[in-house]
């Protein structure tokens, strides 16, 4: 590899789906006494990433325990004051932060890839953003997508406006920094990735798809946590 990324994990939101369940943000909720965005973060290889930055919101400060708790890599914090939406969180980083590939990951859904695998096939094929699809006809809350013969992302629908095309958003991506340079949108702004960002990107850009059939591992419903509890348990 000739060049190592940033890995950019989205920590925010407000978890009210599972907050009857468990206080604080979702992403670090204890697993087998393990937060489970350290199981985010160690499922990436140490060599593909040269720095971690955190988008944090809600109840923010208390990343700061697991910045100060990691100490094998570099950990940084972009916190957002007022509630951004995926896409404002993932635009209000500091871009001189960022190298010029971008691994953007959900801090509360896990899906264990080959990330080198997925970074080469993204530079060989000289796209502007790659996204790991996931093959799934039984999920309804997640973001339909549609490719062509060559693996080019031609449709991506966030929830249900595409009749169910068997493969979901994984919410893991690669995308060139200088993609997110180019959005005129104001600093601040609440913005949705999935709903109004990627839909456009889809359009304007070279977007890649990268399929695979490893099971995609989420907590935000208290249904999926106990399932999650129960997977890691097993291993």
């Amino acid at each position: 590899m000739s060049e190592s990324v940033s890995l950019v994990i989205l920590c925010g939101g407000f978890g009210t789906r599972i907050a009857h369940v468990e206080n604080g943000p979702k992403c670090l909720i204890e697993i087998n006494n393990k937060p489970f965005i350290s199981y985010v973060i160690d499922s990436v290889p140490r060599k593909l990433i040269n720095r971690i930055i955190l988008c944090t919101g809600h109840q923010g400060n208390k990343f700061e325990i697991l910045k100060e708790a990691r100490g094998d890599i570099e950990i940084l914090l972009s916190h957002e004051d007022s509630p951004l939406g995926t896409g404002g969180a993932a635009l209000n980083v500091n871009p001189e932060l960022l190298s010029n590939n971008v691994l953007l990951m959900n801090g509360d859904s896990l899906c264990t890839f080959d990330f080198v695998e997925m970074y080469q096939k993204h530079i060989h094929s000289d796209a502007d953003m790659s996204i790991l699809v996931v093959k799934d006809e039984v999920r309804k809350d997640a973001g339909y997508i549609r490719l062509d013969s060559l693996g080019v992302i031609t449709n991506f629908s966030e929830k249900k406006e595409l009749s169910h095309s068997g493969y979901v958003n994984a919410g893991i991506y690669i995308i060139k920094k200088n993609v997110l340079l180019k959005e005129n949108y104001k600093k601040l702004q609440n913005l949705s990735l999935e709903g109004q960002l990627i839909p456009k990107w889809v359009k304007k850009y070279k977007v890649m798809g990268c399929i695979t059939e490893r099971p995609l591992i989420d907590i935000g419903t208290p249904e999926r946590l106990a399932e999650a509890k129960l997977t890691f348990h097993a291993i």
